[in-house]
């Protein structure tokens, strides 16, 4: 196929003072069921199509527009060079979006972005576990996830997780695993971690159809290869705020209550290997649980934070923010804000950088010292 070059804005911000939702009681000639886009100063709204609300919200999520491209390839099967550029264009004159002056020249091929798509990011679609998710709320969980039960499923877990902090904290001896290989302990992990992932995004799909919008996509999405399990709650954005943080927050929830009751079931088992994969299975979903809080990675904390300050992409305007004080620029009062998450961020690099190679480094002596 020919290559297709086009030229497109390297990233596009969103106007926060526009919010999407679903326009079911407008009808149109050419679109049966649309989306609008309310301003939230002004009544006011715009008509938008399926596909221009796709794109608003996922650069609601991520700004770059080749992370766009492929994500839009992913569900629509076509590229959206042409649609792109009338939309953008659209919405510049229309002060949705933010200056698009910078640009960058874009020469992909079909052929080169299915490659890409296929060999480091491929995404297998599994219709069995979205049918499951809608299911499992629909026959077992309408009535289960109520506030009492809830709040009676934190508690358990929050005493469990106080011991489990105590114990790691006291580097006592938690996991009895002495008699098995290291490679039984190493597939363990794994399988139990897998396990933890795919419960979390579970609990979003959950959290999902507890407001009204049955999942449509999941499946296991490689990240640089890697496998992890996914749940697409991208019609999460059409929900209030409050909503929105509800779905973001299911899978952190969940990862802390299973963290604190594997404990507590840790402390009535004896034994040795139950034991061992319940001390395993509770550190793991504390370790989902606290990654999945730091707001600097894009993963739920980072969304949490993206609603709870009504911005776009906190990371990338704290950058431009930090910028502007380094070139001695004046800074607005609501600014101020952006620095300390800037510094925080910059802090949390270096340290994440620290701690991996000291870990290399200590791998590579104990390695050695094997040897």
């Amino acid at each position: 196929m020919d290559n297709k070059v086009t030229n497109l804005p390297e990233e596009v911000y969103v106007n926060i003072e526009y919010v999407l939702d679903r326009g079911e009681n407008i009808q149109t000639q050419n679109i049966k069921s649309p989306y609008i886009l309310k301003n939230i100063k002004i009544e006011d709204f715009i008509l938008f199509s399926e596909e221009e609300a796709f794109i608003w919200v996922t650069l609601q999520k991520n700004p770059n527009i080749k992370d766009l491209v492929l994500e839009y390839y992913e569900v629509y099967n076509h590229l959206p060079w042409n649609l792109l550029n009338d939309v953008l264009n659209n919405w510049k004159t229309q002060n949705l979006i933010l200056d698009l002056d910078k640009k960058i020249k874009v020469k992909v091929s079909d052929n080169l972005l299915v490659k890409l798509i296929h060999l480091s990011n491929k995404i297998f679609y599994i219709k069995i576990l979205t049918n499951f998710i809608n299911y499992l709320y629909r026959v077992l969980l309408k009535s289960f996830v109520k506030k009492n039960i809830l709040i009676i499923i934190f508690i358990f877990g929050f005493i469990g997780n106080i011991y489990l902090s105590s114990q790691l904290l006291l580097n006592s001896k938690f996991i009895i695993f002495n008699e098995h290989s290291s490679l039984f302990i190493f597939i363990c992990v794994v399988f139990l971690s897998f396990i933890s992932i795919l419960i979390h995004e579970i609990a979003h799909g959950i959290a999902l159809n507890k407001f009204g919008i049955k999942v449509k996509l999941s499946g296991i999405k490689l990240y640089n290869f890697i496998p992890l399990f996914f749940v697409d709650v991208t019609e999460s954005w059409l929900k209030t705020k409050s909503q929105r943080i509800i779905i973001t927050s299911a899978g952190i929830f969940v990862n802390f209550c299973l963290a604190g009751i594997s404990t507590i079931l840790y402390l009535l088992v004896n034994e040795n290997l139950t034991k061992s994969l319940l001390a395993y299975f509770a550190i793991i979903n504390l370790t989902n649980f606290a990654l999945n809080l730091v707001p600097f990675i894009q993963l739920d904390g980072y969304y949490l934070l993206i609603d709870l300050t009504n911005t776009t992409n906190i990371i990338d305007e704290s950058k431009l923010i930090l910028k502007k004080l380094v070139n001695k620029e004046r800074l607005l009062k609501n600014e101020y804000r952006y620095i300390f998450f800037a510094l925080m961020y910059y802090f949390f690099i270096i340290f994440f950088l620290i701690l991996t190679l000291r870990l290399l480094f200590n791998n590579i002596k104990e390695l050695n010292r094997l040897l």
